[in-house]
């Protein structure tokens, strides 16, 4: 795994470089694969950044939101088709496919769900615009504060490297 860090003090937004946007407190000195919030409860601020390869039909973990993180939004930007997905455990909350499922929260487009408490909103595999001219450039928004550890992984519909 390619990885590479930086960790810069930033007060109430961590901004991850041209690839996965947290608007979150991001803790200092973790690494993205390493993500938890922890007991701060996001309290914490914070910058990291890293490079990390996925090949075509691979599946990375980005990091972990823990119970208690209320009101997160992630964006996921790349120049190849790259899919971000959130799962409970073994439970395939928010993607595309995985295993030749699909996950609860599944689109082409938009779309809204519920998990756990927690309102999701997806921009649906297609990306942002929705028509599929930005694919690799995805977002999930969590309303409400979770119940459960959720894992941000990132599918390889194409190979490419995601930086964050």
């Amino acid at each position: 795994m390619l990885l590479f860090l930086r960790v810069f003090g930033i007060t109430g937004l961590a901004v991850l470089a041209a690839g996965l946007f947290l608007f979150v407190p991001w803790p200092n000195g973790v690494a993205a694969d390493e993500l938890d919030f922890g007991e701060s409860a996001g309290a914490m601020s914070g910058r990291g950044e890293f490079r990390q390869y996925v090949p075509q039909g691979g599946r990375s973990m980005i990091g972990k939101i823990p119970v208690g993180i209320k009101d997160l939004s992630i964006k996921l930007t790349a120049t190849a088709d790259l899919d971000i997905e959130l799962w409970d455990g073994e439970v395939f909350v928010v993607g595309w496919e995985a295993n030749g499922g699909q996950a609860l929260i599944y689109s082409e487009t938009e779309t809204t769900g519920e998990y756990n408490g927690v309102k999701i909103t997806w921009s649906g595999w297609n990306g942002v615009d929705g028509d599929g001219s930005a694919r690799g450039n995805e977002s999930i928004t969590l309303s409400g504060t979770t119940k459960n550890t959720f894992f941000m992984k990132v599918f390889g519909y194409q190979a490419g490297t995601v930086e964050v």
